[in-house]
Formats: C-alpha cells, structure tokens, sequence
C-alpha cells in the first residue's frame, strides 16, 4: 500500500473522531452551526506540492499542484500554506457564507496537514454580544480553545501509542473558565468558576441556592454607576471563596435584590435600575438556579449555563431543519404536511415549564399496548398544539405515531442500562437513552424518535442514529 494511501486511511479515521468532537462541542452551544470538518493536505512529491481534501467528494477538491523546492519544515515555517488554502477555499466560504478555523499544520510523512472546521458565518456572527473584552461569545472562545487541542493532537498523530483523546466536555468547561474569568475581568489563577461553582453546592437551612449576584469593577462598587442601587453595604466584605458565608448572603436576595461583587469580594446588596447600556460591558449576573446549577449573563442574555459538570448554552427550541432531517433519516419518505404537524406538537411541548418527552413512533399503538401497565392509554386521537400542553403536565412520556396520533400519556418507559447515558443529565434524558437504544435492535420496534424536553427549553432528539458512539469511534481510531 502507498506511503500516501497508508496516511489518508489514518488521517480519515482521525477525521471520523474530529468530527464527533466538534459536533459535541458546537451542539451545546448552538445546533444550527453545522459545523464541516476536513482534513487539508499538501503532499509533497520531488519538485511540487499537491493539494488534496478529505473527505475527497467535496466541491473544492480541485486539481491543484505547485512547485517549490521547500522541505516539509521550511514549507510550515514560511507559512507557505496559508496563501494556498486562502486561493483555494475563499470563494467557496463567501459564497457559502461560511468562516473557517484551522489548526497549525502538522507533519505526517511526506505530507503537511491541517484541520480545516467550518460552520455558518450568519449564526456565528449572532452570537458575538460582546464588543469590548477579548472574546466577543461564548462560542467564539470555544473555537479558539478547540483548536489549540486539535494542534495539540496533531503533533502526536503519527505515534498512534500516544495519541491523545479530546474530551469535548472538559473543553467546554475549560472555555467557560476562561471566558468568566474575562467576563469579571479576574485572572485565572482567581479561579473565578469554582469559587461561583463551589457556593451553588452549598445548602442553607435545606434550602438549594437561589439568588444573584451583580459582578461589577471595584470602581462602582465606592463610587456611583447608574444602574446600580446600593441597598446595603457591609461594613466587613466577604472572600467570595468564603462559600458558606456567602451562601447564607444569597438568602437575602429575591427577584430584585441581589449580591454586589468585584470578582474578589461581597460588599453588600444592591438593585438594577434603569436601562442599561449594552455597549458598557460594566456589569455581568451570576444567577443560581439550584443545586451545581448556575448560569452566566450579560444584560438578560445568556452567556452560557452549568448544571453539575455540563456547561452548555441553552437553545430555547429546535429549529425545523433539523427536525426534519431528523425524522427524515429514521421514518423514509414521510410527507412535509406530516413533519410539520409533528414540528408543531414538538414546539408546543418546549413550552412545558417542567419539561416533558414525546415518543414519535410507527409502532406507538403497540408499544403502548405492551406498556400499559405502566401507562395512561388514551382512545386514538389526532392531538393538535392545543392539547398538548394539557396532556404533557404529568410525568411520563406521551406516545404517538407519525401521523400524530396519541395512543398514551404519563408513560414510563422500560429498557436496559446502557453505557450512553450521561450522569449531568436529568432521569427523563437518560431514561430516552436506555429506551431507544434497548429497541434499536429490535426488528418490529427500532424506528422512534424521542423528543426529550428539559425545563429550560433546551430540546434532545434521541434515535438509533443519534446515540453516542464517540467512544467507539475513538477505539477504532486508535486501530
């Protein structure tokens, strides 16, 4: 086999793992960014330079080939592949209104290589609220620190024995580290996170916390800023690494009264007034929400979320393309009108405050019949938006078919454990996992989708075909 071949079935194996990664990365923070990754390759020959792509069916795979007497460390020195990937992706991203992030390049062989990351620039661009600290969102930082682990990974590629896994979930939380800490303008050796983190772990006469706390600069916390009210001042300010302390603090807050911090310290509690000016980036919120459960923002806008060691953005609802190609891939050949009523059920649920879960399934009638014991069955019924959010109120998932037809409600589902599951989620998220992937297998019952709806609004779709398998597919890469 040829030393090139040898290389492109290691560097697609590497691929497969990346793309999983990224996915993982990208999906808690926006799922409309359809993020593209690629392999960028320059082989060299004995005078020229070639350019390849892989996967190879992409539309600028061109024949492109250049001479130059550079060796593989002068070729990366001299940046030499920036102006030869610039001619031959710029056109591709205006036209496709894309933005790319690529890695450092890398030797592997008698190649120079490179990962190329592309999502859409427009839902990009709708995340960047921040204009004046160094990192405009919360998904630009991400990006960044993405990429600094994949140059990191690359350099070890072509020793296979130290080949080192990316967690896409410990780069999230590495990301918000930073980002906070940028956000409150403290340095990381602050450990400004935790020290948020550790106080949302404390209980107060049984109570979870609850409350907020307004981070502004030492300067208005002395002197006046027109937003904030100071209600009252401690005469002894509080570490807010004094975790106790400061839960007990959180007590005295309610929907309008909050902790007044510079990162550092509690110096009292103060109330929001006015309107606030969006560009002065001058005052950010911790909200806790309840136990590990906390939420970062920046005038009533979220920067992103923690819930015990999940860090994510939560996205009010699903858009319908993904929906769509969703129920696509598992019902075949199922009509628009269809979709779109089963779109419409969906986006009502989202509306449910304690959240809730659909099972969309062909075999909806039988699966409640055999569930029955452990479920409302219904009279069969075409439910409409109007009834939904009547008939998700109690625990339990609701069953219906592809043409929306409901066969039962408050069912508890059945199935084994699995080594999908993810302990940062709630029982309903992981209850859909043990269900999908105990029928997946099963001739008569494996094509469903379960909706499963958190009480923030935030929306999983869970099938046969979505079901983890990074692990897998990183053993495989390791092969």
């Amino acid at each position: 086999m040829g030393e090139f071949m040898k290389n492109d079935i290691k560097l697609k194996k590497y691929m497969r793992f990346l793309r999983l990664f990224v996915k993982g990365v990208v999906n808690n923070i926006d799922r409309e960014l359809n993020p593209e990754v690629f392999v960028v390759k320059f082989n060299k020959n004995v005078r020229d330079y070639e350019f390849q792509l892989l996967p190879e069916y992409h539309e600028t795979n061109i024949d492109y080939k250049f001479h130059s007497n550079l060796d593989l460390r002068k070729f990366i020195e001299k940046d030499e592949h920036l102006k030869h990937y610039n001619t031959i992706f710029s056109n591709y991203d205006f036209e496709k209104e894309k933005i790319s992030f690529y890695s450092n390049p890398s030797i592997l062989d008698n190649s120079v290589f490179l990962i190329r990351i592309s999502i859409d620039k427009n839902i990009y661009n709708r995340h960047a609220i921040l204009k004046k600290i160094k990192y405009s969102s919360f998904l630009e930082i991400n990006m960044i620190e993405m990429i600094k682990e994949i140059n990191i990974v690359n350099d070890t590629l072509s020793d296979e024995k130290n080949f080192t896994a990316l967690d896409y979930k410990e780069i999230i939380r590495k990301a918000a580290k930073l980002f906070i800490s940028e956000c409150l303008g403290m340095n990381m050796l602050n450990d400004i996170y935790n020290q948020i983190n550790n106080i949302s772990s404390i209980y107060y006469e049984s109570n979870t916390s609850k409350g907020k706390i307004v981070f502004t600069s030492g300067n208005f916390i002395y002197n006046k800023h027109p937003n904030i009210e100071k209600i009252l001042m401690l005469k002894e300010r509080v570490l807010l690494k004094n975790k106790r302390l400061v839960r007990k603090l959180l007590e005295i807050c309610n929907n309008d009264v909050s902790l007044l911090s510079d990162g550092k310290y509690v110096y009292g509690i103060c109330r929001l007034i006015g309107n606030y000016n969006d560009e002065l980036e001058d005052i950010f919120i911790v909200e806790y929400l309840d136990v590990y459960s906390w939420q970062l923002l920046y005038s009533n806008k979220k920067l992103f979320k923690v819930d015990y060691e999940k860090v994510y953005l939560p996205q009010n609802k699903i858009t319908y393309s993904e929906f769509k190609r969703r129920v696509s891939e598992l019902f075949k050949g199922l009509s628009s009108e269809k979709i779109g009523k089963l779109y419409s059920v969906m986006i009502e649920a989202v509306k449910q405050k304690h959240g809730t879960m659909i099972i969309i399934s062909k075999n909806a009638r039988s699966e409640t019949e055999r569930l029955k014991n452990q479920a409302f069955r219904v009279e069969e019924n075409e439910i409409t938006p109007l009834v939904v959010k009547e008939i998700t109120s109690i625990d339990g998932a609701v069953l219906i078919d592809t043409d929306c037809k409901c066969y039962g409600i408050g069912v508890i589902l059945d199935g084994m454990a699995s080594n999908n599951g993810n302990t940062a989620r709630g029982a309903r998220y992981n209850s859909a996992i043990r269900y999908v992937e105990t029928i997946k297998n099963k001739e008569n019952f494996s094509d469903c989708l379960a909706v499963v709806i958190s009480e923030d609004g935030y929306v999983d779709l869970i099938s046969k075909y979505t079901i983890d398998i990074m692990g897998g597919i990183f053993n495989e890469s390791k092969g």
